[in-house]
């Protein structure tokens, strides 16, 4: 797998089909990191995660790409202090989906 620590990212909107705005942009910070999330009173461990520090509040969802505009991850959640993402090989993966370019 390429390193991509370090590398800045941007949370894409994608305002047509040939255009795409970057809402944020940021580093990550770490690529293989276990983290837990609180959901509801309830503790969820996600491992293998893409910790950067770039989003908002309500920006679950998003895709992050490199500035190339490569997919690297989906946002899932955050805080003040850091943003995590899915590597996006494994939600296409679990998904069985594939990206087009």
């Amino acid at each position: 797998m390429e390193k991509i620590t370090n590398q800045v990212v941007a949370e894409a909107l994608k305002l047509n089909e040939d255009e795409l705005l970057a809402k944020s942009t940021g580093k990550i910070k770490d690529a293989s990191a276990s983290v837990k999330v609180n959901y509801d009173n309830q503790t969820a461990l996600f491992r293998d995660q893409i910790l950067t520090t770039m989003s908002q509040g309500g920006d679950s969802g998003s895709l992050v790409l490199d500035m190339k505009a490569r997919a690297v991850g989906l946002l899932f959640a955050g805080s003040e202090q850091v943003t995590i993402l899915n590597h996006i090989n494994e939600v296409l993966r679990l998904l069985d989906i594939e990206l087009a370019y």
